[in-house]
């Protein structure tokens, strides 16, 4: 495990999964590791960054597949991915169950490149407004980062991380099936950015340009 194969085991507790599924040519089940993403937010980063990692680790280029019409991403790798985050506990099907592994909690350099896995697939960051009555205008005034996920057990780890290099973030809130987890301290938005250094431009270039 280093810092590349934790953004990566990152990248796919926010948008990834494992699956089983029946090859009748092949007479046998196929393993298949998928990232899923937004074509727009994520493509640059699945080539350049994601890519990179899997064709280093494990040398297989994987299949990024577009699709236009519902606007998303595939990253489809095989069995060696599979295997791999298999081993790490990453759980087949739902991820209701899914945790970040000790080996990455128990080294600090690991576990912040994997948080930034995390945010740069499945976090945002956007502008909160204000208004001092209904009919006034929306005064955007400060930045949000925020987490969402469906595993409570991973928001609390993220939390507990952030917190290990003074970020502070607000109390883990429920959302229907999901738990959220936002850092509205300005500073602390700023730490974090300097810090766990997303590495999808996406979310790096709403933080500069304060979208």
């Amino acid at each position: 495990m280093d810092k590349e194969l934790a953004e990566f085991v990152g990248a796919m507790i926010g948008d990834g999964c494992l699956s089983l599924i029946n090859s009748r040519s092949e007479h046998r089940k196929r393993k298949i590791a998928l990232l899923t993403g937004h074509l727009q937010h994520d493509y640059a980063y699945y080539v350049k960054v994601i890519q990179p990692i899997i064709q280093r680790s494990f040398n297989i280029n994987g299949y990024i597949k577009k699709r236009e019409k519902r606007n998303c991403i595939y990253y489809e790798m095989g069995s060696a991915v599979f295997d791999f985050l298999s081993k790490e506990g990453f759980p087949i099907g739902l991820k209701n169950t899914l945790f970040i592994p000790q080996k990455i909690l128990r080294n600090p350099e690991l576990a912040l490149a994997c948080v930034r896995g995390i945010f740069n697939t499945d976090g945002t960051i956007y502008r909160r407004y204000s208004k001092k009555y209904n009919r006034h205008a929306k005064i955007y005034d400060y930045q949000v980062i925020q987490f969402k996920l469906n595993s409570q057990r991973t928001i609390q780890q993220i939390k507990k991380i952030l917190n290990s290099v003074d970020i502070n973030s607000n109390q883990i809130i429920r959302d229907k099936k999901s738990y959220v987890l936002r850092v509205t301290n300005q500073a602390g938005i700023k730490a974090f950015m300097e810090t766990v250094r997303p590495s999808n431009n996406y979310h790096v270039e709403r933080y500069i340009n304060r979208v």
